[in-house]
């Protein structure tokens, strides 16, 4: 039987995810919630989805529904997901899964106590390059990664009323394009780091638009990071440990290339996708939901813990602060 998901909110990521649907496997898309009924009735009409709804409430109170898209400004991620989870729903929530650790920790407890998979919509971590990488790093080199290399960097004109540069909205380079780049280096060493070197330049709305940061693991091994959304930057990535590069491109957060060279001997993956590449994350919610976990071993509740407190730990660093409102644990 397939899981009938809903889609909160209508946005641009919202419209991704929906065009990649049809691509994954063990799924059909059922409802599509928006604060405005025009809205989600024109997305519904748009992607052929059955049923639409003027509230996320409303679609999270309709029986029919099995699991729940989360494609929300992520200062609505705890908000949002706590209401799904309340009610039994599974959750597939975009990245960064919430503002804090602690809304994430609050999330997983309540995940825990109503039976539902939850897992953070860290859809690269599924491509066919991603994948091959990880089998490279855990199978072929046996986990000797000692030094990452990333970066993500955008250019976007100053907009204070736009979700990358309004703090009301989590806005800056760090929480959105920064994830992916710390997001590789914990996933590469199965760990968190034991210290945090970063610094910053900020816009004059309050968040950051340039960080770089140096994270320190265990073992001696680093990882040196960049992010901005004001700075357009090549978005690479590089692996090195004992004897070996991996390197990750174009666009090392949806790459369809990766090499593996180790001394002379060069090996590369290609591997494309359409049209956006979400579904691979769809299909894996779906199978993890049918075998009734609450948790992907591909993408474990520890490791987007890992993420956000690292991510915490940046933002302490650089005095990245928003408003009380949107980190508040009640938001």
């Amino acid at each position: 039987m397939n899981i009938r998901w809903g889609i909160l909110s209508t946005g641009n990521i919202a419209t991704k995810f929906a065009e990649s649907f049809r691509h994954s496997e063990g799924g059909e898309l059922y409802a599509v919630a928006s604060r405005s009924p025009e809205k989600a009735g024109a997305f519904a009409r748009t992607h052929g989805i059955p049923h639409s709804y003027g509230s996320y409430q409303e679609l999270v109170d309709d029986q029919q529904v099995d699991a729940v898209y989360i494609a929300t400004p992520h200062p609505q991620h705890y908000e949002n997901a706590a209401m799904c989870l309340r009610q039994g729903k599974h959750v597939l929530c975009e990245k960064p899964v919430t503002m804090n650790a602690d809304q994430f920790d609050k999330l997983t407890e309540l995940a825990q106590q109503n039976g539902c998979f939850f897992m953070e919509a860290v859809w690269s971590r599924f491509l066919p390059v991603f994948c091959r990488v990880h089998q490279w790093l855990n199978r072929e080199l046996n986990g000797e990664a000692e030094y990452v290399r990333a970066d993500f960097g955008i250019y976007k004109p100053l907009d204070p009323d736009s979700r990358l540069f309004n703090p009301e909205l989590g806005g800056g380079s760090l929480l959105d394009v920064g994830f992916y780049p710390v997001w590789l280096a914990i996933h590469t060493f199965d760990d968190e780091p034991e210290s945090v070197y970063a610094e910053a330049r900020f816009t004059e709305t309050g968040v950051d638009h340039f960080v770089t940061m140096t994270l320190n693991f265990p073992g001696g091994r680093k990882a040196d990071l960049m992010c901005a959304n004001q700075l357009g930057t090549p978005t690479r990535a590089e692996i090195y440990g004992n004897g070996f590069r991996i390197e990750i491109d174009p666009q090392f957060h949806c790459p369809n290339r990766a090499s593996l060279t180790q001394g002379n001997d060069t090996s590369v993956f290609h591997a494309g996708f359409a049209p956006h590449g979400y579904q691979f994350e769809t299909t894996e919610a779906n199978r993890r939901i049918r075998e009734s976990l609450q948790e992907s071993p591909h993408l474990p509740w520890h490791r987007s813990g890992q993420v956000m407190r690292t991510l915490d730990r940046i933002r302490k660093v650089i005095g990245l602060l928003y408003p009380e409102h949107v980190e508040s644990i009640e938001n």
